[in-house]
């Protein structure tokens, strides 16, 4: 018989990857269903069948279907072999494009900055200079 997954590991899970102030997230697994606090499943990437304890890191908030639908192969391995989580990959790289171009502007500021500074710098020289003399 299938241990019981304790309230305690549940509400942990839930605040780890959903964050404690929801009270409703999205299937970490499929990551299209929406599921709530009342009708997650902690789903476990490395099933007890092979091994995985039922652990904060080895469970995740996911949905009904993804569940049953997964059976004892390993969250990962159901993830690629259904084509899940492409998205990301597209998000990411665009996320990246986007913090480039962020970090980009970003240095250009801090040249002009810079020489703004040193300008203003080199002015404080020359007046400072003329009061001396």
């Amino acid at each position: 018989m299938k241990k019981q997954i304790p309230k305690k590991i549940r509400q942990l899970v839930w605040n780890k990857y959903i964050g404690e102030k929801f009270g409703s997230g999205i299937c970490q697994c499929c990551k299209i269903t929406e599921v709530s606090q009342m009708n997650f499943h902690c789903g476990h990437i490395t099933s007890e069948k092979n091994g995985g304890d039922m652990t904060l890191n080895n469970l995740l908030p996911i949905c009904a279907l993804c569940n049953s639908s997964m059976g004892s192969v390993n969250m990962w391995d159901f993830i690629k072999a259904h084509g899940l989580h492409k998205d990301d990959t597209l998000n990411l790289k665009e996320e990246v494009k986007r913090l480039t171009k962020l970090l980009e502007k970003a240095e250009e500021r801090i040249d002009v900055l810079q020489k703004n500074v040193m300008d203003q710098y080199e002015q404080n020289r020359r007046l400072v200079m003329s009061y001396e003399y």
